[in-house]
């Protein structure tokens, strides 16, 4: 399985602290679970952060809670990822410093493993694959973001 990041906030300037946090997960993760197989279609998951202002509650409706993707692979073959969209408002991480956005980061991400509506395919081992990706993300929780420099 492929571990992987991607994000959808907007070009704020403020937002970059996010963006280095999301960029950070991906980098030191993305082969973490490259040779786990947890049954089923499932062949990747996706972190993505949604830039969502209190007022746009027309855009919750748009990136409704949708766990599994469909698709088809190059070969034609039938495949799905799962998708963490990690709604964020903008304003809330202006305030907060990286440190904390981080935080907030590996939070939202156990909290939608938690949610009762995270349900993943019969054929897939959810157990072990939550157990696996609660650990990549309290692993993470306490890594040092490195400075723009740096990455």
């Amino acid at each position: 399985m492929e571990l992987g990041t991607t994000s959808h906030t907007g070009d704020y300037p403020f937002m970059d602290k996010l963006h280095k946090i999301n960029h950070h997960f991906d980098r030191l993760y993305f082969k973490s679970l490259r040779k786990k197989q947890y049954g089923g279609i499932i062949t990747d998951c996706i972190i993505v952060p949604i830039s969502v202002f209190e007022e746009e509650n027309e855009d919750l409706k748009w990136h409704k809670k949708k766990f599994i993707q469909k698709h088809k692979n190059r070969d034609g073959d039938s495949e799905a990822s799962i998708i963490f969209n990690l709604y964020i408002n903008p304003l809330i991480i202006q305030k907060l410093s990286t440190d904390e956005i981080q935080q907030l980061y590996c939070d939202l991400i156990i909290n939608q493993l938690n949610d009762p509506n995270f349900k993943l395919p019969k054929n897939f081992d959810s157990v072990v694959f939550k157990l696996d990706l609660k650990e990549i993300v309290e692993d993470f929780r306490q890594q040092k973001i490195p400075n723009e420099d740096t990455i």
